[in-house]
């Protein structure tokens, strides 16, 4: 399974969003993608989409500054 991922992130100093690293966003999509997100210890049901993000093979990944919150995704 390969994942291409893209995140529109609004452009702004002040409230720290373009600062985000790539790596910590797919952390979260990928939690969010498994059968299981866990926090601590318990688990929080996630899409199921992949049993867990082992079975990830290929990830692309882009990070996009957006000049206008709307344009957020």
């Amino acid at each position: 399974m390969s994942i291409d991922a893209h995140f529109y992130l609004f452009h702004a100093d002040d409230l720290g969003r373009s600062k985000k690293d790539p790596d910590n966003l797919m952390k979260i999509l990928m939690d969010v993608l498994s059968v299981n997100m866990v926090n601590g210890q318990n688990p929080i049901k996630g899409l199921g989409l992949v049993i867990d993000d082992s079975y990830i093979y290929k990830i692309k990944c882009e990070k996009i500054l957006v000049n206008s919150p709307e344009r957020e995704e």
